[in-house]
This record gives C-alpha cells, structure tokens and sequence, in this order.
C-alpha cells in the first residue's frame, strides 16, 4: 500500500497599503505543484481563482 503523505502548503500575505496580495504553492502526493497569486483588490479575482483551479483541475 502507497504512503500518503499530507498536503504541503506554503502561503505568504503581502501588505500592500490599501488591500491584501497574497501568493503560494500547496502540493498533494506526487501532483503537481499548484501556485497561485490572488490580489485581494481587482474586480474580477474572483473568475480569475476560478479560471486557474479549473486549468489545474484539467491537466
């Protein structure tokens, strides 16, 4: 039986004056690593989040 290991994740929040910019990577097993950066103050950062889990969802 294959070990499991945990998710590895790693997250940073930038202070950017008026809003919150954060960045990272998380990992699970042997998938590949997943990095995202996500501004707290655009409009569309919601579709964006979306959009990137979807493409990473797919491969």
């Amino acid at each position: 039986m294959p070990l499991l290991r945990s998710p590895q994740l790693q997250c940073e929040f930038w202070n950017v004056g008026q809003g919150v910019f954060s960045s990272g990577r998380i990992q699970m097993g042997d998938a590949p690593v997943f990095h995202w950066v996500y501004d707290y103050g655009m409009n569309s950062s919601q579709q964006l989040i979306q959009n990137a889990i979807q493409k990473y969802k797919n491969k």
